[in-house]
């Protein structure tokens, strides 16, 4: 009678707030794979504007110098370049053409009594 009545309203109540809770968390699922989707596309776009920034940058590196010719006429204008003064730790050794002129072991230098000579 009434006993089974009362189970039976308690089961039904008890299964709808089950199904209202299973609505909410399916509600709630569901707002949580949009903001997923929307926050994974937002970062799909940022990876692809850093991509194009990439590629517009290799683009637009000067080619390398050693690539580069060679521009003569340039050279030679700028007297500052490598044509006058090469650099030596790039390998350019060059020799003093008149460095034959200068006395490199003066006789003043050849002991201490030439040295003390010129002392006084």
């Amino acid at each position: 009678g009434r006993v089974q009545e009362f189970a039976h309203r308690l089961r039904e109540a008890a299964g709808e707030v089950e199904r209202q809770w299973e609505d909410r968390v399916e509600h709630i699922r569901q707002i949580k794979l949009t903001e997923k989707d929307k926050a994974l596309s937002a970062i799909q776009r940022q990876r692809i504007k850093a991509l194009r920034k990439l590629s517009d940058a290799r683009k637009a590196v000067d080619v390398e110098p050693e690539e580069r010719k060679r521009d003569i006429v340039r050279d030679y204008a700028d007297y500052s370049s490598s044509v006058y003064a090469p650099v030596t730790r790039d390998g350019k050794v060059t020799q003093d053409k008149l460095s034959h002129l200068f006395e490199t072991d003066p006789a003043q230098l050849k002991g201490l009594r030439e040295l003390s000579a010129l002392e006084t």
